[in-house]
């Protein structure tokens, strides 16, 4: 969930960034230059291949971030885990003896 979250954020900052972005390099481009010029068509693709690329970045950020506060932060989990690994403990010793 948290992975998912900061993904659709991070995500949605990338999309108005670079499509501004991309705005702003097609207007300030030469007024000469027709649409199909292959260097207008080089920069709107390189803002595209970003804009993926960030969203990638986003989501597997957001999952290590998740993954860490989980391990290492999260207090809920500590007790828990500790009683599961007593019980297991428990019924290892009683299924040897």
């Amino acid at each position: 969930m948290v992975a998912a979250v900061s993904a659709a954020l991070q995500c949605g900052l990338a999309v108005l960034f670079l499509l501004s972005l991309s705005f702003v390099f097609a207007l300030t481009g030469d007024s000469a230059r027709p649409a199909s010029d292959p260097i207008l068509e080089y920069g709107m693709t390189v803002v595209l291949v970003a804009l993926i690329l960030c969203a990638i970045f986003a989501f597997v950020s957001g999952a290590f971030t998740a993954f860490l506060f989980n391990m290492f932060v999260n207090p809920r989990k500590i007790p828990k885990l500790a009683g599961q690994a007593r019980a297991f403990l428990s019924r290892a010793q009683s299924s040897v003896q």
